[in-house]
């Protein structure tokens, strides 16, 4: 204790003389706007203010109340946001008992950037009071970006006879509106870390509605009947009055506050406005500040037990993992996906951000799935919580048809997005019925000059595999990314390449992400010319490279699930979902069905949404933090 007051003073007489200045200028202004209401108003009554008072009934004062409550309930919403923002670690209940404390004193006593942030670096001890401050700092500017979205929404709903007025109003609507487009593209310009969730955001303006709403009721229910002004004057009025009020810093808003409801509230006699004023004073300031200095001298309460939440792998935890794990999960190394691991516990998932849902990929990685609903109960909570601390929609994406059922059972909404095939490299032979085709392709492929080879042992000629993937980009136009592979050099060296070529050119290639027990496939490249049967050539030599290393299953990856209909065909056809299904069939795989499942019908939407756009609109793709750089492995290109 102590130290903390040996930091607090050190932090105090950092103001000076010029901060001492700037916290007295609050009293200043009320000083100044007191002369000027008086001079305005004129001469007061106190006695009629007083019988304005006693008219206001007891189901009045009760509403009053209740409706102040509503508003701290939002208020101390705001710091739980944004304890998540900083990554604070703070429980929940502890951030939000000190937020409502916070508030409640800070804007009765005013300064409040000072006390908030001391009230909060008193309430939670774990915080240092640099992180009281930046909290504080936050909450208010949450507050009054909140606060003037709903206003503007108001005043254009409720135009005020003020020029220019609804003007304003209109384009902070329209900046917003920007602002929260900007967070959903998420350009790659920008930083995404920069970058609040949308989901954050949206939360912040409902909080900042529901807190400017109640506080409204609050004033409304303790309007007389001799106050006759439309209600379609004083809400945009009360609105404007807050915000300036609390923006000003003063104690209560005292001074701007009836300054702003004198100029917009057309009045015949001051009193009864005036007895509204002090009466709303003492429900939403008086009250919650004296509750809230018994809170503050209880002081904190101890930090409930929290479970231990997932947290990002190191590098060193890395190469465990992925060993265990399936194939397709180095798309860690890839920049969009990270590994997330139970502390409390084996395994891990492959999850990653997007603008507005938290994305896990497939299976929980291990060597086994969870064999019971509790075990599966356990395992699920992880990214849950998680998704939650992120403020984003937890969905899981390409799960299994096992995951699947456990997502449902637990309410999830569940569909069928895709089918994986897979081949057994052990039992596969292109001399079966099944392979009849397949044994064409490939002939033709030879007949043509194409030559196939395992390029994973030797050097690659990096400049042959670029041009090759440059000029299928320009045929397909730009790569898709997120869960799938885009070329680069130093994600290519991680995987199992086999090279094409056709008259000693080399027209096409495709790779493997390798594990020990399975490979999956990832780029296809070719050129235009390529001969006909070239790609089924290469798949037919993976295969057999597969077997030669024991690998038990490879997966030829994933095509869009068909569903039966005209439209859904067509729609096959035209983004080639068709043409794909018939190349992989040519193999006879075993297909696995993949699903998308979220929490409710409209989080699987958005999820959907999400990914797609993240899949057509990929950041920029960065060399790999997890893999050493590739270089040895290139040649220069063949004549």
């Amino acid at each position: 204790m102590a130290n903390r007051r040996a930091v607090a003073q050190s932090a105090l007489s950092h103001f000076g003389f010029g901060g001492i200045a700037r916290q007295l200028l609050p009293f200043a202004l009320v000083a100044a706007l007191g002369w000027y209401l008086s001079q305005h108003l004129g001469a007061i009554d106190p006695g009629l203010v007083m019988a304005e008072i006693s008219r206001i009934a007891a189901h009045q004062w009760l509403l009053a109340l209740m409706a102040t409550a509503v508003s701290f309930w939002a208020v101390g919403r705001y710091d739980e946001v944004l304890h998540r923002q900083f990554g604070t670690n703070v429980a929940t209940s502890e951030a939000r008992r000190a937020g409502i404390a916070a508030i409640a004193i800070s804007q009765t006593v005013g300064m409040g950037l000072l006390t908030g942030a001391l009230v909060r670096w008193r309430m939670v001890p774990s915080l240092t009071l640099w992180q009281s401050v930046r909290l504080s700092t936050a909450v208010a500017l949450s507050f009054l970006a909140g606060w003037s979205v709903v206003a503007a929404f108001v005043l254009v709903w409720m135009p005020l006879p003020v020029p220019g007025l609804q003007g304003a109003a209109v384009a902070v609507l329209l900046l917003a509106a920007a602002a929260l487009a900007v967070c959903v593209s998420r350009p790659a310009r920008l930083r995404w870390p920069a970058l609040p969730p949308v989901l954050r955001l949206i939360r912040i303006l409902c909080l900042a509605a529901i807190d400017t709403g109640a506080a409204a009721l609050v004033f409304l229910v303790l309007v007389p009947d001799t106050l006759s002004v439309p209600l379609v004057h004083l809400v945009p009025a009360y609105l404007l009055a807050l915000g300036v009020g609390l923006a000003s810093g003063t104690p209560g808003g005292v001074g701007p506050f009836e300054a702003v409801l004198v100029v917009m509230v057309p009045l015949s006699s001051p009193e009864p406005l005036l007895a509204t004023v002090l009466a709303y004073r003492i429900c939403y300031y008086f009250v919650p500040s004296v509750l809230a200095g018994l809170v503050l001298i209880l002081g904190p309460r101890p930090a409930p037990a929290r479970a231990k939440p997932l947290v990002r792998a190191t590098p060193p935890e890395v190469g465990p993992l992925l060993a265990q794990a399936r194939a397709d999960a180095q798309l860690a190394h890839q920049g969009s996906f990270q590994l997330w691991t139970n502390p409390a516990g084996p395994g891990g998932w492959l999850m990653a951000e997007t603008a507005l849902s938290l994305v896990v990929l497939g299976d929980p990685l291990g060597q086994h799935l969870p064999a019971t609903r509790r075990q599966w109960a356990r395992c699920l909570a992880g990214p849950r919580h998680l998704a939650r601390r992120l403020d984003r929609s937890v969905a899981f994406y390409k799960c299994s048809a096992r995951t699947a059922a456990a997502l449902r059972r637990r309410g999830y909404s569940v569909i069928r997005i895709g089918d994986e095939a897979h081949v057994s490299p052990a039992a596969f032979s292109c001399d079966t019925p099944d392979h009849a085709n397949l044994r064409r392709k490939i002939r033709k492929a030879e007949r043509a000059g194409v030559r196939c080879s395992d390029g994973s042992t030797g050097p690659w000629p990096l400049q042959e595999l670029a041009t090759v993937s440059a000029d299928w980009v320009k045929s397909h136009g730009t790569e898709r990314g997120f869960s799938m592979g885009r070329f680069h050099p130093d994600h290519l060296a991680g995987q199992k390449l086999f090279l094409a070529r056709h008259h000693g050119k080399l027209v096409a290639f495709i790779s493997f992400h390798a594990s020990g027990s399975d490979w999956s496939l990832d780029l296809m490249r070719h050129t235009d010319d390529a001969p006909d049967g070239t790609m089924q050539a290469l798949i037919a030599l993976a295969i057999a490279a597969a077997a030669g290393h024991r690998v038990s299953d490879l997966s030829l990856a994933a095509v869009p699930a068909s569903r039966p209909g005209r439209l859904c065909r067509a729609i096959d056809r035209a983004t080639g979902a068709a043409g794909l299904r018939q190349f992989k069939a040519l193999t006879a795989p075993d297909w696995q069905p993949l699903y998308l499942a979220a929490p409710g019908p409209v989080a699987l939407v958005v999820a959907a949404l999400s990914i797609a756009w993240a899949i057509a609109r990929p950041g920029p793709l960065a060399p790999p933090p997890l893999l050493p750089s590739g270089s040895a492995r290139w040649a220069p290109a063949r004549p």
